[in-house]
């Protein structure tokens, strides 16, 4: 129980180190996604060419390393193998010597679970995510953030939540000729194919090829 105990506040304490996430799918042309996020059909899905981030596959860490603070996951959608890896876990740090670093190392796991696991019901989207794991510090008396990890450029948008923080993450080095590989075309979408060439190169995303969504609404 005592181990319960201290891993609660640990992960109490993860909770002051947020994790920035953008979501990805595999399948760019899913009709309960254009409902859901291409306006309804009249938007665009974008595909990206993974190597284009900089971003490791693995789970990432707020760490003094700015490359340990960004990681590429796939996302699961099985219940059952989320209990089992739990229970793991669980059997293996409660049974160990009850030490800081124990506890610490299992938070970083549940953690990295929680970031790596869905509801089933969502499986149809098929996500990866970009995450990112700064250590953000409030200087009051300076008036200043300080901000360590990969990404520096902290932004903020509205939206139906309120005042969301985000990063600007760009491109790895010599990435953007062909980090764009495809834009699909919604399925309830009027533009000109030869136009959204033209803004591609116009753009510097000389490698990306356009097509219609083969979605249907009717």
């Amino acid at each position: 129980m005592e181990f319960l105990v201290q891993l609660g506040r640990q992960l109490d304490l993860n909770a002051l180190s947020e994790t920035y996430v953008a979501s990805f799918s595999s399948d760019g042309d899913v009709l309960s996604q254009w409902r859901a996020y291409g306006m309804d059909g009249d938007g665009f899905a974008i595909g990206f060419r993974p190597q284009a981030f900089r971003a490791q596959l693995g789970t990432p860490m707020t760490s003094a390393v700015p490359e340990h603070t960004v990681g590429f996951l796939k996302v699961h959608y099985d219940n059952e193998m989320l209990k089992k890896k739990s229970q793991q876990f669980f059997d293996r740090h409660i049974s160990a010597e009850q030490n800081g670093n124990n506890i610490i190392e299992c938070s970083l796991k549940l953690r990295a679970l929680a970031l790596s696991f869905k509801n089933p019901a969502f499986r149809e989207e098929d996500e990866w995510r970009v995450c990112y794991s700064p250590l953000i510090t409030t200087h009051l008396e300076k008036r200043d953030l300080e901000i360590v990890g990969m990404l520096r450029e902290l932004r903020f948008r509205a939206s139906r939540y309120g005042v969301l923080p985000y990063f600007h993450m760009p491109f790895g080095d010599n990435a953007r000729d062909d980090a764009i590989a495809e834009i699909v075309v919604g399925p309830k979408n009027v533009s000109n194919d030869n136009l959204l060439k033209m803004l591609l190169l116009s753009l510097g995303y000389r490698k990306a090829s356009v097509r219609r969504s083969s979605a249907s609404y009717r």
